[in-house]
């Protein structure tokens, strides 16, 4: 199981690396854009792996597996939140970069498919504790960002 997992963490990496290198690039503003993305993807592939080991300690019958499984996960989760708060930065830095090389052509359907996905993250987030006014932002901001850029 271990090795289908991890066959299908390098064959998703690999994927995309290949295709951004098919698809190429305008500038090298462009190119630092999409590796930035690239690299929050792999940290947010790191971290949703947490729940497969978590998932492996739940479902394995022998003892040793789960306890060494049990040593991994308390290591990783040393560096959750930072890995986390890493990847949200690199996202943020990569929609700023992306919209200001893509400007004039931000009514494509593969930007605006972009944006909806951002107002669809940030409504998820505003489900797990925050605060009202936090809460209000999150859930608003996006909308408000979309109608301004149409």
């Amino acid at each position: 199981m271990i090795g289908k997992w991890l066959t299908v963490n390098v064959l998703t990496v690999l994927m995309i690396l290949i295709w951004s290198h098919i698809q190429g690039y305008e500038s090298n503003y462009v190119l630092l854009g999409k590796l930035l993305a690239q690299v929050a993807f792999i940290l947010f592939l790191i971290n949703i792996n947490m729940y497969f080991v978590f998932l492996l300690i739940r479902k394995s019958k022998i003892r040793e597996v789960k306890v060494k499984l049990a040593k991994i996960s308390k290591r990783m989760m040393k560096y959750h939140m930072p890995i986390a708060i890493t990847a949200t930065g690199l996202i943020l830095l990569h929609t700023g970069i992306m919209t200001d090389a893509y400007w004039g052509t931000l009514i494509t359907m593969k930007i605006f498919s972009g944006y909806l996905v951002f107002c669809d993250f940030s409504n998820f987030i505003i489900q797990f504790h925050t605060v009202w006014h936090l809460s209000f932002f999150l859930q608003y901001y996006p909308y408000l960002f979309i109608t301004i850029n149409f």
